[in-house]
């Protein structure tokens, strides 16, 4: 009977496996787990409540769908065509990622860093990136239909051919992006610039300036200056949010 014991825990150990994700450029192993029927997600899970440097990991293809990846640094990584749908990477740094081809339908991004990822023809669908940074992020051909991109940093980002039906905008920054052929049917689109906007009593708030539509263009017409700058993208911003609030107001009067 002892001698039957010896060897059902020789097989236990026999079948342990070893999953190793490796550094995606020199094939050096960052990380090392072992268990029973480990599978390449529960390694990087793993990996991430230990805190393992993932950066420049190659996880190409991977299935890694409803995952928990909150504040992962995985930043250069190679998550080209992975499945991430549905998965938690809120607070990651995935900045210079490769994500191409990748499934992130229904992922949470809330604040994640995307700046300067290749999300080209990456499926986002739904996903939430409120609060996110994708600056000069490559999103040509990428599908964003319904995604949440509220107060999104989207400067200099690479929008061509993208499909954005039905998405929120709201708050977003576009200054600089490249919008050919995109797609906005239906998207949300809330004019924006670093100053609240409001409406009061047929006048323009704008930070705390309140003048009536009038006077908003005596002051654009002047040589006048507050805190912007004229001639900077910041002012055009404000100025291109005016235009927006006097054509609304001056239809209502109709």
């Amino acid at each position: 009977m002892l001698t039957m014991n010896k060897c059902v825990m020789h097989i236990k150990k026999l079948i342990k496996m070893k999953v190793e994700i490796k550094n995606r450029f020199t094939e050096e192993v960052i990380y090392t787990f072992k268990s029973e029927n480990a599978t390449i997600k529960d390694a990087l899970i793993d990996a991430i409540k230990n805190r393992a440097d993932l950066s420049r990991a190659n996880l190409s293809g991977v299935v890694l769908s409803g995952a928990y990846l909150s504040g992962a640094d995985l930043s250069r990584a190679n998550l080209s065509g992975a499945n991430l749908s549905g998965a938690n990477l809120s607070g990651a740094n995935l900045s210079r990622a490769n994500l191409s081809g990748a499934d992130l339908s229904g992922a949470y991004l809330f604040e994640t860093n995307l700046s300067e990822a290749d999300l080209s023809r990456a499926n986002l669908s739904g996903v939430v990136l409120s609060g996110a940074d994708l600056s000069e992020a490559d999103l040509m051909g990428a599908d964003l239909s319904g995604a949440n991109l509220i107060g999104v940093n989207l400067i200099g980002v690479n929008l061509r051919g993208a499909y954005l039906f039905g998405a929120n905008l709201s708050g977003a920054d576009l200054s600089g992006a490249n919008l050919i052929g995109v797609n906005l049917r239906g998207a949300y689109l809330q004019p924006f610039c670093k100053w609240n906007v409001s409406i009061i009593d047929e006048k323009i708030k704008i930070g705390c300036k309140i003048k009536s539509i009038e006077e908003w263009e005596l002051f654009f017409n002047s040589d006048e200056e507050y805190e912007t700058k004229r001639g900077t993208e910041e002012f055009k911003k404000i100025q291109a949010v005016f235009e927006c609030y006097k054509t609304y107001i001056n239809f209502l009067k109709k």
